[in-house]
């Protein structure tokens, strides 16, 4: 069985979007203790300056996201 839990892998990017600031707190807490690089938005205005860095692995987007 493979082992998928990568903690210390930095190539291990995660982008969240909600506009709510406690969810994306909670997220990036839970996700950066187990080894993941997370990049947290509250403002999807924002991310598109971002994504222009670099890619994800695993995006987490709040779909009904108020701007």
């Amino acid at each position: 069985m493979e082992n998928y839990n990568n903690k210390g892998d930095n190539n291990n990017r995660i982008l969240i979007v909600d506009d709510e600031v406690g969810i994306t707190t909670i997220y990036t807490l839970g996700l950066q203790d187990n080894g993941f690089k997370v990049d947290a938005f509250n403002d999807p205005i924002q991310i598109l300056s971002d994504l222009k860095n670099g890619s994800y692995n695993l995006a987490l987007l709040d779909y009904k996201c108020q701007t």
